[in-house]
């Protein structure tokens, strides 16, 4: 039997006690790395999508590990339990989706058949 995966909660820790008082960025830095590591992906795209290189796929993995490990110090930085944010926010979210399945759903799917 599998074993269940890490919840948020436990990788923010995880993440925290990795980087410890003497790795930790400062707020402003941590919000910077985390905009950096975006920036990061965005690359990683660019040359998936537009270049049509396939060794970037591997890289998007890493880059997508990196943008979680960022956030979960972000996350620290500020106090804020990621998982008690995430799950406030999919509350809201659901209470929106029959309007944004209205609005947007066939808009979406052809977009979805022109560009993937």
């Amino acid at each position: 039997m599998e074993k269940p995966g890490k919840t948020l909660s436990e990788r923010q820790a995880e993440a925290a006690a990795m980087l410890g008082d003497k790795l930790n960025h400062p707020r402003l830095g941590a919000t910077l790395a985390l905009v950096e590591e975006m920036g990061e992906l965005v690359k990683e795209v660019m040359e998936l999508e537009i270049y049509q290189q396939a060794q970037a796929r591997p890289k998007m993995e890493d880059e997508v590990a990196d943008i979680l490990f960022s956030l979960l110090e972000v996350c620290n930085a500020y106090g804020i339990s990621l998982e008690t944010a995430y799950d406030r926010k999919l509350e809201k979210i659901r209470h929106k989706l029959p309007d944004w399945e209205e609005k947007y759903s066939a808009g979406l799917k052809q977009m979805k058949a022109k560009l993937d």
